[in-house]
This record gives C-alpha cells, sequence and structure tokens, in this order.
C-alpha cells in the first residue's frame, strides 16, 4: 500500500453517503422506532436529523442503537445544514455577556443591602463561600506558583499551529493592560523568571512589552454550533496556568480531583441503577459566571491575583467587548474556578438540606449530586445567572450523562461519533472504536468500503494505536520471530510524522532552562524546591552551585540572589543550548547546507549571527507532516 494518501479526506458527498449507510445499519435493527430518523436522513432534513432525541422509554438497546444512527451526523462538521455555527456561537456568548450585565448589577445591588436572595439561596451563598475560602487556604506568592508554559495552545501573539515551546517563548513578551496597570506586581513577575528576561532594569523591561487585549475565537463543537474561547496575551497565560494548577491541587485535597473523570463516571453509572443520584449539565457554564458571583464567592487575596492576570477586554467579530463574566475557556483559571464554585455550592445545598450521606462529585460543569437536593440546586443556579441545560440534565429514569459517558441501565450507551470528512487515517480509528464495542458487523461495512478502494489493510493487536486495524486473530497477520532465546511477534502499522520546529531563536538558550524549570516548579506544590533545581542544573549544564545557593530557603523569593543565580546560568545554559542534540535519533545533525534544502528560517532579535556549524535541537509542534510505516515487536 502506498501511504502517502492515508490521510487523505474523501469529498463531503462521499462522506455523507457512508455515514448514511452506517446511519441506516442501525436504524434497521430497530424497525419501526426509526422510521423518523430514517425518513429525515433520507430526504437530507439535516436540521431534523440534529435536532432528534431518541426516546428513552424503549429499552437500552433501542435507545443505542437511534442514539448511533444520529451520532453519525450529530459533529459532523461538513454537514451541509446551512447554519453559519461562528455566528451561532457568537450569538450565545453575547447573551451570555448580556444575563451576565443584569446579574452584575443584582449582585451590586445585593452588596449595597438593597436586595437579598430568598433566605435558603443566601444560606447557600453564605456556606459555599466559606467552603471556597477553607478549599483554597492562602493565596501564595507569584515565587511559590509553578509558572508553566502552555505547549500547543495559542497565545495572542502565537498561533496554535505555531505553537511549540520555542515559539511560546519567543513571543512572551506581551501582556493585558489589567496585568500592566499593576507594575510592582509585573515587576515581581519578571524576577520570577530570570530565564525569560534579560539582565537589565525592570523599567526598560516592563516599557518593552506589548499590552494587548485578548481575541474571541471559535472551534469546531457539533454540527450545529461552534464553541466560543479566548486567546489569552502569553504572559496573562503563564501566570493563570500557574494559579490554575494551585487550585487545582487544593480541590484534589478536598477531593475533587480534575485529572480524573472516572469518579464521575461511575456516579453516573450508578444513578442510572439506582435513581438516587442526579447528573446536571449548565448551559454555557463558563461564559455565565458573572463578575458579581466571583467578586461575592472567593476570598480577597485570591480576587486580587485572578482580576491581575486576567483579560477584561477581548476582540471579537464585531470589535471589542468589555467582558462582564469573569473569563471564557482559555484561561487557565476558568476551569478550575467554575469546578470550585460548583462543588462549594454542591456541598452547600447537600449541608443545609441535611441530607445524612450526600452524594455531591464536580467535574467543570458536570455534577453528579444526591436526587433530594436537585430542588434547591436549580433554585440556587437560577438565583445568581446560571442555566441548567434541561436536555442534558437528568433526575429520574433509567439515563445518565456525565463526562463523555453516557448510561442507560448501567449499560454503556455512549455513541461513537463521526467528525470529519472519511479518509483511511480515520476508518481504521473508526473501526477499532467499533470492534472494542463488539460491533463485528459494522466492522464489516468498513472493510469491504476499504477494500473497494484496493486498499492494503494492516492488522494487529489493540493497545498500539490506531495504525492498524484492530482483530482477535491479530497472530495471523504477524511474523513470528525466535532468537538467542527470545521470541515474540512483530507487525506492521502507522505512525504520523511529528511536526518539529528547527527555526534559530534568540531564545534556543532559555528552551532546555524552561524544560527543566517546568519539572521543577510543579514540586512547588508539594515540597520545597531548593534541592530538586540545584540537582537539575548539575546535571543538564555541569553547573556546580555552592553550598550557600542549595541551602537558603528564601533564594526563590529574594530578588538579589535570584538575579545572581541569572547571571550564573546564563553562560553554561547557553553553551549546553548550543550542544543540545533533539531526542529523535532520526533527527540529522543540522548543517547550512540542510538549512538551504529545508528553506531554512533564522531569527535574530538582538544577538549575534549564530555560527554556521550550530547544531540546531528541534522542539515538536502541534499535528504531524505526514505518516510512516514501521514495525513493531511483542515479547511473547
Amino acid at each position: 500500500m502506498s501511504y502517502d494518501n492515508w490521510q487523505e479526506k474523501q469529498n463531503d458527498e462521499e462522506t455523507i453517503r457512508f455515514a448514511g449507510t452506517l446511519a441506516q445499519f442501525f436504524l434497521a435493527r430497530v424497525g419501526e422506532a426509526g422510521t423518523d430518523l430514517s425518513a429525515a436522513i433520507t430526504d437530507r432534513r439535516w436540521v431534523d436529523v440534529l435536532s432528534y432525541n431518541p426516546p428513552m422509554d424503549m429499552g437500552y438497546d433501542t435507545y443505542y442503537n437511534l442514539a448511533q444512527a444520529q451520532a453519525c451526523f450529530s459533529k459532523l462538521a461538513c454537514l451541509p445544514t446551512g447554519i453559519d455555527k461562528s455566528a451561532v456561537a457568537y450569538a450565545k456568548f453575547l447573551d451570555g455577556e448580556r444575563q451576565c450585565g443584569i446579574f452584575n448589577r443584582i449582585f451590586d445591588q445585593r452588596a449595597s443591602g438593597s436586595l437579598t436572595f430568598e433566605p435558603d439561596v443566601e444560606a447557600v451563598l453564605h456556606g459555599s463561600a466559606r467552603k471556597i475560602a477553607m478549599i483554597l487556604g492562602d493565596c501564595p506568592d507569584l515565587s511559590r506558583v509553578p509558572l508553566r508554559i502552555s505547549v500547543g495552545g495559542a497565545t495572542t501573539t502565537t498561533k496554535k499551529k505555531e505553537a511549540d515551546l520555542r515559539n511560546l517563548i519567543a513571543g512572551s513578551f506581551a501582556c493585558s493592560e489589567e496585568m500592566w496597570s499593576d507594575l510592582p506586581k509585573l515587576e515581581h513577575l519578571m524576577d520570577e523568571l530570570p530565564h525569560l528576561f534579560p539582565c537589565g532594569e525592570d523599567e526598560q523591561l516592563i516599557y518593552s512589552l506589548s499590552v494587548q487585549t485578548g481575541r474571541l475565537s471559535f472551534v469546531l463543537k457539533n454540527a450545529k454550533t461552534d464553541r466560543a474561547i479566548t486567546v489569552e496575551p502569553p504572559l496573562n497565560k503563564i501566570v493563570q496556568n500557574g494559579y490554575g494548577d494551585v487550585m487545582r491541587d487544593r480541590l484534589k485535597r478536598y477531593g475533587c480531583d480534575l485529572t480524573d473523570s472516572e469518579r464521575q463516571n461511575e456516579l453516573a453509572r450508578l444513578g442510572s441503577l439506582y435513581d438516587r443520584i442526579a447528573t446536571v449539565d449548565l448551559t454555557n457554564a463558563s461564559g455565565l459566571i458573572c463578575n458579581g458571583l466571583v467578586l461575592d464567592q472567593v476570598p480577597e487575596p485570591w480576587l486580587d491575583v485572578m482580576y491581575w492576570c486576567r483579560t477584561g477586554t477581548l476582540y471579537g467579530p464585531q470589535g471589542l467587548v468589555e467582558l462582564q463574566s469573569f473569563a471564557g475557556m482559555g484561561n487557565g483559571i476558568t476551569f478550575p474556578l467554575e469546578s470550585l464554585l460548583f462543588q462549594a455550592i454542591c456541598d452547600s445545598v447537600c449541608d443545609y438540606i441535611g441530607i445524612q450521606f450526600p452524594i455531591s462529585s464536580v467535574y467543570g460543569d458536570d455534577i453528579c449530586i444526591s436526587v433530594e437536593a436537585i430542588p434547591l440546586l436549580y433554585k440556587t443556579f437560577k438565583a445568581i445567572g446560571l442555566q441548567v441545560n434541561e436536555e442534558k440534565s437528568f433526575t429520574s429514569g433509567p439515563f445518565r450523562e456525565a463526562c463523555g459517558t453516557d448510561w442507560y441501565s448501567g449499560y454503556d450507551v455512549r455513541p461513537v461519533y463521526i467528525r470529519d470528512n472519511i479518509s483511511k487515517e480515520n476508518l481504521y480509528s473508526l473501526h477499532n472504536q467499533m470492534a472494542a464495542r463488539g460491533e463485528m458487523e459494522v466492522c464489516d461495512i468498513i472493510l469491504r468500503y476499504l477494500n473497494s478502494i484496493n486498499d492494503r489493510l494492516l492488522r494487529g493487536p489493540s493497545g498500539y494505536g490506531d495504525g492498524h486495524l484492530h482483530v482477535a486473530n491479530w497472530k495471523d497477520f504477524c511474523t513470528f520471530r525466535s532468537k538467542d532465546g527470545a521470541s515474540g511477534w512483530d507487525f506492521t502499522t502507522y505512525r504520523l510524522k511529528p511536526n518539529v520546529n528547527y527555526t534559530v531563536t534568540a531564545f534556543d538558550s532559555v528552551v532546555p532552562l524552561a524544560i527543566i524549570d517546568s519539572r521543577t516548579q510543579s514540586e512547588l506544590l508539594i515540597s520545597d524546591v531548593s534541592a530538586e533545581l540545584a540537582r537539575e542544573l548539575n546535571v543538564c549544564g555541569g553547573l556546580l552551585l555552592s553550598r550557600q545557593y542549595m541551602t537558603r530557603q528564601d533564594w526563590h523569593s529574594t530578588r538579589e540572589l535570584r538575579r545572581c543565580l541569572q547571571n550564573i546560568v546564563r553562560g553554561p545554559l547557553q553553551e549546553f543550548a548550543r550542544n543540545f542534540e533533539p531526542a529523535l535519533d532520526a533527527l540529522p545533525v543540522q548543517t547550512p547546507r540542510q538549512r538551504g534544502r529545508r528553506n531554512w528560517k533564522v531569527k535574530f532579535q538582538g544577538i549575534p549571527r549564530p555560527p554556521q556549524d550550530l547544531h540546531v535541537f528541534g522542539t515538536p509542534l502541534p499535528g504531524s507532516h505526514g505518516v510512516e510505516e514501521v514495525t513493531l515487536y511483542i515479547f511473547g
């Protein structure tokens, strides 16, 4: 097989035809129950297809097949619905801002004493504010926060497709008006990033920064609408990530783990079996957290930091927008903040009602809570401007939904979605997802389609990616090898070639230090960092710190000591960066001749031109630039 076209996508019409073939297969299983959906697909009434809700009173098997038939289209980007998805998302964003403006005025009146909520809502909000203060604890200084660069995430200075560590570092010199307005804090931030900012007077460095507004952007959500996200200035994003990580850590200590959604999934499954646990989903959750609610619930030291690193102005399709909500998705604090607010409110509701053994678990805007708490929870949400998504919230019956899982009487009925134009790559993935569910008849349909285009099929075991088709009898398609007492099976699979950035910048010496620092700073959440940083620098730069730098516990927050440390590490790290070789074994040494063939780009920002024999290391970019055929070996 020629794998050059493994990622080549079919046209829209062919994709829709294939999706229709799969959908009709699932509808044939349910007979008359699928008549309406089948007619809508046949007549190409796509809006009706997307609006269809499978009935929940016909058993889990019927529900699953109807949901799977609809899932062939519900998130298909190329579906010709005639809907301007970005316009729908922008209208929803503006509506959320209007709602937040209304509730900001309500909270202002409440703060002045001219308005109060009903007594039970007031009690819940009082309790939740106390819980939030207890969960967050003391707000750490910047010197104790794991500041972090989000590799793969866009900023106002770097596009997502170019968001590798090297480009993000080179584009870090911009912040929002809110961050710029507090110069002492900004100076403190620059002191905490000595590897990013060169030596010099703080005033000169600060005035060299670019002040930027955030940007409203849209990403695909489903076939009916996009999702509005915010793109933040780079320095804001670094601080947001740091404090967001601290909030996640504090929530985990409390029992709300934002690194694992398995608890939510299991509670939803139990709710579908025993009808004692409800699952609640909110509409536009992050977009309806108004400033008034945050000011009312979050303690003062945290508020100062959150609003300092926040971007309060966004540039959207129709110009500048002053945010009435706290922030959108894209702000590094948004997800842990909404989880914190909803967890505290749910716990406070359970406490007020006096449920003996309450269930209260939150993951973002996915909520699992005891059914008895639902009336007061809904009442509280309405009072503070949050909207419950009635279509995706379930308080009774056999169905529950949470964190990407759907449960019907204890059975997993989550469908497999077709999201993009079909290609050999995503057909392999679709086949493997169906095989994992035991849908062998569907797998046969996919295999017949692949065979119809004269494709050589690669087969192998599961657990090694989607570069081959997962089959139960995979050994029949592998080669058994035995040598020197070791034996096993090898099989062929496809693997994406990673994009790698080889552009030379003035900040190449910073890249290895940023890698070291990100690893070291994460230890700040649980232990002192001095010994760890000293060990990392010793290993990576051949740098031996004197005893005073290894034993002083206040070095991380001492300005003079940090500047001294910066001067010590600069030279060794620059030398280390020039000799730093990539982890990829296949990457050749870069010579001037090779750079010319690559249409080599060299950036210089205030530094001398590097020598032509400089060995350049690569940093991974998002995405891939092709596919390669590789052989994997399994011992046994």
